[in-house]
């Protein structure tokens, strides 16, 4: 069996590499499920309609470790304003909308950098184990996967946000929260996802 943190690497790897003109970081994400199933994001989601999805596809399906994987699924936007859609949080909303559990289905995720801090957060209170640290510094915008709420600099001074998220996730993200700094949303965040077919050349 190959460890999942190595298909991550070795994915996350590829796409650095071979995506977005060599080595550019646009913040891929991958992650596999406890069924072996591989999800993969960046800001504002993906479709398997983006360029160099169709290589990637090709690149995988003729790696060996692949066929211990249960399907690998593209993680989409999850609310109107997508370039707060962080891949994080696009991974655990699409999970969602998988009908799984992201506490207890999302296993092992890796970034190519640090994750900011509401996403390190998230990730926390969700028991998702990652292969990265988190950075400190403040973000222009952030939306949570499960609940219409967002954070950022375009609504006011950081800190008191991501301290409310804090208290928000710590409370299991519960309707009715009474919000003093975040954003209340007017419209529910909803994952989506597809299937990346792994076709050879």
């Amino acid at each position: 069996m190959t460890p999942k943190e190595d298909m991550i690497e070795r994915t996350l790897g590829w796409m650095l590499e071979n995506l977005d003109g060599g080595g550019q970081e646009v913040n891929w994400t991958v992650a596999i499920t406890n069924t072996n199933e591989m999800i993969i994001s960046k800001v504002g989601g993906v479709t398997s309609a983006r360029r160099g999805m169709q290589d990637l596809a090709h690149w995988m399906a003729a790696q060996e470790w692949q066929a211990e994987l249960d399907g690998v699924c593209l993680a989409k936007k999850f609310t109107r304003d997508a370039a707060s859609n962080h891949a994080e949080m696009c991974i655990l909303a699409a999970a969602r909308s998988m009908g799984m559990n992201p506490e207890v289905d999302v296993d092992l995720m890796g970034c190519p950098s640090l994750h900011c801090e509401a996403c390190a957060n998230t990730l926390d209170y969700a028991n998702v184990t990652t292969l990265d640290g988190a950075r400190t510094g403040s973000q222009q915008g952030w939306c949570h996967p499960y609940a219409p709420m967002a954070i950022g600099l375009q609504y006011g001074d950081w800190a008191p946000q991501l301290e409310e998220l804090d208290r928000f996730n710590e409370a299991g993200a519960p309707d009715g929260f009474p919000f003093e700094y975040a954003r209340q949303l007017t419209y529910q965040p909803a994952g989506d996802f597809e299937p990346l077919e792994l076709e050879g050349p």
